[in-house]
């Protein structure tokens, strides 16, 4: 993958994780409104991580994470040494929060301390959104989106690294598991891995990457203007009903979703091809672009908790302007410092997972087949990845996702 390219990832990565910290820091009860007209981009925000999602998981699948047992080890740890200390600081956070200023923590935020145990197992898990399930894990909102990727990686994987018939026969499992709800949006996830597969595959002149890359602009800032979002529903509703769309899809779903997923991969694809004109500028800038991309899960998950909490003890009303400035800044902040103790250090969490996790070729689903694609070596045995893995650690720079050239 193209070095210009790379950085255009993670720039649009961390944009769309900001998108989201401002949709909800915008809102009266936390900023008194500052900022209001980029609200509606939080869940297009979200569209556009899942478009990079399945671009990079196509990427890491064909370059690093050959074979199920390295691809299990490496999902695994990216989750997990994020989430897990999410979900719990989340706890602790609301558990002052709501104690100081409960008026912050209501249901129309889709705030439910109820059945706590359970909403902490569904979130460890991944389950919350399966089927007819909506267990928000208390005031982490944004964690909605994480089971809908992490089911993508289920099948992602069984279609890849399972042997002939069984591929099919567990991906469909899979599917008949998560439900309806998650399958909704999957068009979205593989639109990123056909746009993966395309890169450096079909020749693109440069006006055409042109034209794809200011039409992809163009055509959503007209589609904002004429809200086409709102009119899609509207019409989605009318053809079906209000009551259907809620039971079987995402509460904020929309038709116009897989329209910007297909502007997201326009927008990849054509700087793609005019990506040359900008590596110099982008290379010059390629430290920052990086490290802030590191930040992006922490800020993802960590962002709404740390919004509430630090709105609960602020001793300003939301309107005043050192509210704006202490939650503008504060929490970023501690998402800076969150995020090098946890999804900086997820190595130790990688050399365990690799021990701790047969190799695939020891499972019984597959056989007697090396758990690896077709084309691809011998994987390393799960000692060797262990003691493999700390040097690839140390230029570690992720964000949502691994980035291409990071890991």
């Amino acid at each position: 993958m193209k070095t210009a390219t790379s950085l255009y990832l993670d720039i649009l990565r961390f944009g769309a994780a900001l998108a989201v910290f401002f949709a909800h820091y915008s809102s009266g009860r936390l900023s008194g409104g500052l900022f209001w007209q980029v609200q509606d981009y939080g869940h297009l925000a979200v569209m556009t991580f899942f478009v990079l999602s399945g671009l990079v998981i196509a990427y890491s699948a064909e370059t690093k994470e050959r074979t199920l047992h390295v691809y299990c080890v490496s999902r695994l740890s990216r989750l997990y040494s994020v989430v897990v200390p999410a979900v719990f600081l989340t706890i602790a956070l609301d558990s002052i929060g709501t104690r100081v200023a409960p008026q912050l923590y209501t249901a129309d935020w889709g705030f439910d301390a109820s059945e706590p145990l359970l909403r902490i197992a569904m979130a460890l898990t991944f389950t919350s959104e399966i089927w007819f399930a909506d267990y928000q894990i208390f005031s982490m909102g944004p964690f909605w989106s994480l089971p809908f990727e992490v089911w993508y990686y289920v099948l992602f994987a069984l279609v890849l690294f399972l042997p002939g018939r069984k591929r099919w026969l567990a991906a469909a499992l899979a599917m008949l598991i998560a439900g309806p709800r998650i399958l909704f949006l999957l068009p979205i996830w593989l639109i990123g891995v056909v746009v993966y597969h395309s890169l450096g595959r079909i020749h693109i002149r440069r006006g055409v990457g042109w034209a794809l890359f200011l039409g992809s602009v163009a055509v959503f800032a007209l589609c904002q203007y004429l809200d086409f979002r709102d009119h899609s529903r509207a019409l989605a509703e009318t053809l079906t009903s209000q009551n259907l769309i809620r039971l079987y899809c995402q509460e904020s779903w929309n038709p116009y979703d897989y329209l910007v997923g297909l502007l997201v991969a326009a927008s990849i694809v054509g700087f793609d091809a005019i990506g040359d004109s900008f590596t110099g500028l982008l290379r010059s800038m390629q430290p920052a672009i990086r490290w802030l991309a590191g930040l992006t899960f922490s800020l993802y998950l960590f962002h709404m908790p740390l919004l509430l909490f630090y709105k609960a003890v602020s001793p300003w009303p939301a309107g005043d302007w050192r509210n704006r400035i202490f939650l503008a800044v504060v929490p970023l902040v501690s998402v800076a410092v969150l995020g090098s103790i946890t999804e900086r250090r997820r190595g130790p969490l990688r050399r365990w997972l690799a021990r701790a996790i047969p190799d695939a070729g020891r499972w019984p689903v597959m056989g007697r087949k090396p758990a690896s694609v077709a084309r691809v070596p011998r994987p390393l045995p799960a000692a060797a990845f262990a003691a493999t893995v700390q040097q690839r650690d140390r230029g570690y720079a992720l964000g949502s996702s691994d980035a291409p050239g990071s890991d």
